[in-house]
């Protein structure tokens, strides 16, 4: 955030601040309050090293509100105020407002809000074998197949890859797959790994069974 040519005589302390509301609605709101910046003296210029994270959703225009403040210790009174996109952040890296009193209209300084994307882990590839299976156990017509299950912390499990089926055999390789970072970092999750196998001669009735399971 910068802002440029704040006018001498629209502050009557001594001290400024920003403040940035996200629109539950449209242009017209309502609107929370997600962020501020620190205090900063009154001056005519300043570039604000304050930085804060929002999610960008594609399918929502996302306004943003900035209110350039008059700060003491006992009153926060808006000065000015501009509005932007986030989506027009992200397409243009820097966007520029003027900043108008909205009782009076009148101009009381310009802005800019520029934004850097975050950049996102690669995905994790996967890729899961299995070989000597006993065959006391797992019979020799079994189609095999797995899912990896995420343990919530609320004791929920959450499916999070289901594999093809695969008849048994001496050495089986399993498509390859990807999972996201998220979903398999160590504190985020507690992976297990279930073999289900599902009989030729009792799949017709929709019979599977479980054969044996691991954890990460």
């Amino acid at each position: 955030l910068s802002l440029r040519n704040i006018r001498s005589d629209a502050a009557t302390s001594k001290n400024l601040m920003c403040l940035f509301y996200e629109s539950e609605g449209g242009r017209n709101g309502p609107w929370k309050l997600i962020t501020g910046t620190d205090t900063f003296p009154s001056c005519s210029g300043i570039d604000i090293p304050d930085v804060f994270s929002i999610e960008y959703m594609f399918e929502r225009p996302q306004p943003i509100r900035v209110e350039l403040c008059d700060w003491s210790e006992n009153d926060v009174t808006p000065l000015g105020s501009a509005y932007f996109l986030i989506s027009e952040v992200v397409a243009h890296g820097v966007v520029m407002r003027n900043l108008n009193n909205e009782g009076t209209g009148a101009g009381v300084g310009q802005m800019s809000v520029g934004s850097t994307a975050k950049p996102k882990p690669s995905p994790l590839l996967i890729q899961f074998e299995g070989k000597n299976f006993s065959r006391k156990i797992v019979p020799d017509t079994s189609l095999l197949s797995f899912e990896v299950v995420r343990t919530e912390t609320d004791g929920e499990k959450t499916v999070l890859y289901k594999s093809e089926p695969m008849k048994n055999g001496p050495r089986m390789v399993w498509k390859a797959f990807t999972l996201p970072c998220q979903d398999v970092a160590e504190e985020a999750m507690r992976a297990s790994v279930s073999i289900l196998s599902a009989n030729f001669l009792k799949e017709a009735i929709g019979r599977r069974h479980k054969y044996g399971e691991l954890s990460h």
